[in-house]
């Protein structure tokens, strides 16, 4: 079994000195983005929890990979030079910039650290090319390469999007909606049905699709105005409107807007979406 901590020792880092990161939802959707606002975004980080904490001298990047019987996956999107940490003013830019992860981070409350990061020559060939074990929990999102060694599970031809992970199994934010890969957007395009928001601290919201594009054109709404003209919606303070979004139920091709609505209703009295949660109807 080769592992990638024998990866980077080919590479020419030092597993020992070298941090593995897999990153969250931001990170993926700064990585869609391009390398310049993932670098950016990895260049800012909050002191009182870094990554790059015991002074690695190399960071290798991933993003969250399916979960295979039950462990998560990570997709290698490249390692990069971890120099020069200090204290961040909120002003000065980092080496690579991107406007809007350096609004967001400017607005942050926590103590912020900047570094000076650039990637490594010797590992970009594999960028998105490698696919590792990342193990059966994922809170622990920073770790050294040399402790708990992590199983190669793909190694790539050549880069490529992630696979769509089904309309059972689909959940993001919807921050993260215009960062999916191309393939995703027109698969939730392609087909409507019922829909489940829930709001950071746990409420529900049962909805339904059955317009022009499909999941996706509904969401793309609440994307853009926080409350899809939903008059409950409307009363949620501007932090509780970054819902999750997924999949109770698709719609086959011959019904009906009126049965995908009478779906949707069945959908609420099983959630108890109108005494319980979010919905006023």
């Amino acid at each position: 079994m080769f592992r990638f901590h024998e990866f980077l020792e080919r590479c020419g880092l030092d597993p020992a000195r070298t941090r593995l990161l897999r990153h969250d939802a931001r990170g993926s959707g700064s990585w869609r983005r391009g390398p310049d606002a993932f670098l950016c975004f990895a260049s800012i980080q909050t002191q009182a929890n870094s990554p790059y904490r015991g002074d690695p001298s190399h960071a290798c990047h991933f993003i969250a990979g399916p979960v295979l019987n039950g462990r998560a996956t990570a997709l290698f999107i490249g390692a990069t030079e971890v120099r020069n940490r200090r204290p961040w003013d909120r002003r000065e830019p980092p080496l690579a910039q991107d406007a809007e992860v350096l609004a967001q981070e400017r607005s942050s409350p926590d103590a912020l650290d900047l570094f000076d990061l650039t990637w490594c020559p010797a590992c970009r060939p594999y960028v998105e090319r490698i696919l590792i074990d990342w193990g059966a929990g994922t809170r622990s999102w920073s770790q050294w390469a040399h402790g708990k060694h992590k199983d190669i599970l793909e190694l790539r031809l050549d880069a490529r999007e992630e696979p769509f992970p089904g309309f059972a199994r689909f959940h993001e934010h919807l921050s993260s909606l215009r960062f999916l890969p191309q393939s995703w957007q027109g698969a939730l395009a392609s087909v409507g049905g019922v829909y489940l928001l829930a709001t950071p601290d746990g409420r529900q919201y049962v909805g339904s699709a059955y317009g022009t594009g499909g999941f996706w054109g509904r969401w793309s709404v609440y994307a853009s105005n926080g409350h899809g003209g939903n008059r409950e919606l409307t009363t949620l303070a501007a932090d509780q409107r970054d819902f999750q979004v997924s999949i109770l139920e698709t719609a086959s091709p011959d019904m009906s807007p009126t049965e995908i609505i009478a779906r949707e209703a069945a959908w609420k009295e099983k959630l108890g979406a109108r005494a319980h949660g979010l919905n006023a109807n």
